[in-house]
């Protein structure tokens, strides 16, 4: 193959790749924009169901508040939990040193 034609493909092959590169970036930026089109379509749809079914803004909003104060409270008592498990094995251990000292060690 003579060295122009091969300098032509190179090129070409260059130009290609370029092109190539552009193309991904537009794609990404075009998968941007749909992901945020989709956002904002569940969103409108979950607006339009809640009125549908007669419930308004405010009400779901008062429903996802009951839902995050259920869940804190239950981090609360998860949170209760764990500190009283902790003095339990704190006082499990000061009873079996007292019991067995000789697995002071051990525990």
């Amino acid at each position: 193959m003579p060295e122009s034609r091969l300098q032509k493909l190179r090129k070409e092959s260059e130009r290609y790749s370029i092109d190539i590169k552009e193309k991904e970036a537009d794609n990404n930026v075009f998968r941007k924009q749909i992901r945020e089109i989709k956002a904002t379509i569940h969103q409108t749809q979950r607006d339009y169901h809640a009125t549908a079914k007669g419930t308004s803004k405010a009400e779901n909003q008062r429903i996802k508040m009951q839902k995050l104060l259920k869940r804190q409270k239950l981090a609360n008592e998860v949170n209760a939990q764990e500190k009283e498990i902790a003095e339990l094995r704190l006082e499990l251990k000061r009873l079996s040193k007292k019991t067995f000292p000789q697995f002071d060690d051990t525990l």
